[in-house]
């Protein structure tokens, strides 16, 4: 654990000093946008106004970048979050869904075909970029792993993103808007920073390192999620620990 840990210190140190410039655009830009939707009180806002305008500055020719180490870290945040939601009471309700993850197994299987079809006859991508450009899965993931099968990188990541970005704009502005549904601006969690005791800190705190690398020495796939989340469903379905990440971190 300390030889990895001294390596990826190393790694971020020599990496934050070839990319200063780009980061801090990157991350000013990310900061003002969810500012601004913030403002203007539009649902996601700290997603949305980021991703809207770092998007429009890239598309524009501007080079900007995030950190992939903070990137890793706001992943495990995610991951041990989603883990606090199984709580001792909810596990042994877990057996009765069955028939949703059947029929979300199903849903996601056919969509998958579907896409695959599109991808490689009327797009005419090869195989192994359609099948990656075609499953369900995280930008980076998709895109690095199927780089290692031989696809192309940049579609898979082109795809992805357009995905991505359609989902995250229009689904939050349609409840909001059409089926007049509360979407806070903001994303919510079950704590406050000032409402978690320390030890419940060092707890969620080890559920995200510890988890970041026992993913990555399982080859989990994005470990930087799986990992923790995993270990957080353990935290917390053995009620270890009852706290979420606090709501200004997510």
């Amino acid at each position: 654990m300390r030889s990895f840990l001294t390596t990826q210190i190393s790694s971020l140190k020599n990496d934050l000093l070839e990319n200063k410039s780009r980061y801090a655009k990157g991350l000013a830009l990310g900061i003002s946008g969810g500012a601004l939707f913030a403002f203007l009180n539009i649902p996601l806002a700290w997603m949305l106004g980021a991703m809207a305008v770092t998007a429009t500055t890239t598309l524009n020719g501007i080079s900007i970048a995030c950190p992939p180490w903070l990137r890793t870290i706001m992943i495990a945040v995610l991951g041990v979050m989603l883990g606090s939601a199984f709580t001792p009471e909810l596990i042994p309700q877990i057996v009765t869904w069955w028939p949703s993850a059947l029929a979300l197994a199903g849903v996601v299987t056919l969509v998958t075909a579907i896409n695959y079809l599109y991808y490689r006859y009327v797009a005419k991508f090869d195989p192994v970029t359609a099948y990656f450009s075609s499953t369900p899965g995280g930008l980076t993931e998709m895109a690095l792993t199927g780089e290692a099968y031989g696809a192309d990188m940049r579609i898979i990541s082109l795809v992805h993103a357009t995905r991505i970005m359609v989902v995250v704009s229009v689904i939050p502005l349609y409840f909001r808007f059409i089926l007049d549904v509360s979407v806070p601006a903001t994303a919510g969690s079950q704590s406050a920073i000032s409402s978690i005791p320390l030890p419940e800190v060092a707890i969620l705190t080890a559920c995200g390192l510890i988890g970041i690398f026992l993913g990555r020495k399982l080859k989990l796939p994005a470990a930087a999620f799986l990992g923790p989340m995993l270990l957080s469903i353990i935290v917390h379905g053995t009620g270890i620990s009852a706290f979420a990440p606090p709501r200004a971190l997510i």
